[in-house]
């Protein structure tokens, strides 16, 4: 068996910030092999409400955890896989180790215990500024006063259209309703309305001139699904040389509060009809995640954080051989990652033994999806916790391999 590694103190390279005019306009599938280790002076970096208290819970060591294992027996007994949706739910998560979180602030969440934890995975990527962004909280902080679900549109509908409209091609009106899901299923009805078949829906890396003709030639629309990359990886949509008829979006367009849009042709939109819109309140933060993406580069800014956290926990992996049973996968600003056993394949346990090492040192990470809202001494402790993650790793792939 391996004795533990101590891993040596990084010294941060220094290097010159990276001008305005070179921020990259599109993004990589693939991580390149030098990434920066320095953050651009041009990130965003919102600036949170000052806080009424002390902030409780130093992100450090996790030790006590009796009330999260409490609730999520309870919460496993009471609601179907112990959560809301499925990607919160407690089955990835090791024994008596599934945090059950009170709140926010950036890029941190508290549990019920008084814990804190940087968080990675970003509300399965749709808090993409951070929690309690100033900009948004206050604006459905407005909306709220203002009233709940009228019997006629609201005032801020107007700019919530006109802003979305501004920013995603090929878009002349839109619908907002409910949710991400509600998206995908007034896309499916419009399309069955005007063509009586289904839709075609594609990602924006496929191969959209092939389905645009195979849809010209069944007569059936073409829809293009943008809910997990606008707003993350493109600032409001995939600039295309190939028309699309209707667009959806959601995920980040609220930053964690429930919103969906579909967009498209005046000619095709027109036949929409919406039986469950959005709220009030998710318009308002839409809009507000809108403004923060016309007056910040917040693209450029998740993809160097989702960068930086590469290159740290490579270096942090590395240290212990482990860089090939840790695959990466996706964007920088969508990064997952699965751990693979010796024999190179993705293992369930080994996965759980990785992520029970970053909650015990305060990192909460199903993924590495990152939030604006994260520092470079986030990204830091997080290189640390996957060195310490990575040492109970060391061991058990030690253990299992042939004598």
């Amino acid at each position: 068996m391996s004795a533990p590694h101590t891993r040596a103190p990084r010294v941060p390279q220094q290097r010159a910030p990276l001008a305005p005019s070179t921020l990259p306009t599109t993004l990589p599938t693939t991580l390149p092999s030098t990434l920066p280790t320095t953050l651009p002076s041009t990130a965003f970096r919102p600036a949170f409400a000052p806080q009424t208290a002390p902030l409780p819970g130093p992100t450090t060591r996790v030790h006590d955890r009796g009330l999260s294992q409490v609730l999520s027996t309870r919460l496993d007994a009471l609601v179907p896989g112990g959560a809301a949706t499925a990607a919160r739910g407690s089955a990835a998560y090791p024994a008596g180790r599934a945090p059950v979180l009170t709140r926010g602030q950036g890029g941190h969440v508290w549990d019920v215990d008084g814990n804190r934890y940087v968080e990675l995975g970003s509300g399965d990527g749709a808090v993409a500024l951070g929690h309690r962004h100033p900009r948004v909280a206050d604006a459905v902080r407005a909306a709220l006063e203002m009233g709940e679900s009228f019997t006629r549109p609201a005032a801020l509908e107007v700019d919530a259209a006109e802003t979305l409209l501004a920013c995603v091609p090929q878009a002349e009106m839109v619908a907002f309703v409910g949710d991400d899901a509600a998206a995908r299923a007034l896309a499916v009805d419009l399309a069955r309305t005007l063509t009586g078949r289904d839709p075609v829906v594609v990602l924006p890396s496929d191969d959209l001139a092939s389905r645009r003709a195979e849809c010209d030639t069944a007569g059936s629309l073409l829809v293009l699904d943008e809910r997990r990359t606008a707003f993350r990886i493109t600032p409001g949509g995939a600039t295309l040389d190939v028309p699309v008829d209707l667009r959806l979006l959601g995920g980040a367009l609220g930053n964690g509060f429930a919103v969906g849009a579909v967009t498209g042709s005046r000619a095709v939109m027109r036949h929409a009809r919406v039986e469950q819109g959005a709220q009030a309140h998710a318009l308002a933060a839409a809009t507000a995640v809108l403004e923060a993406h016309r007056k910040e580069d917040v693209v450029a800014t998740l993809d160097w954080v989702g960068r930086y956290l590469a290159e740290q926990v490579r270096e942090a992996l590395d240290a212990l051989g482990l860089v090939p049973h840790l695959r990466l996968t996706g964007p920088p600003a969508d990064l997952r990652y699965t751990v693979l056993d010796g024999a190179g394949e993705p293992s369930a346990d080994l996965q759980r033994l990785f992520l029970a090492g970053l909650l015990d040192h305060g990192v909460l990470a199903p993924s590495f999806v990152v939030s604006a809202a994260l520092t470079d001494a986030d990204v830091q402790h997080v290189a640390d916790g996957a060195h310490q993650a990575a040492q109970g790793l060391r061991l058990a792939l030690d253990d299992a391999a042939p004598r």
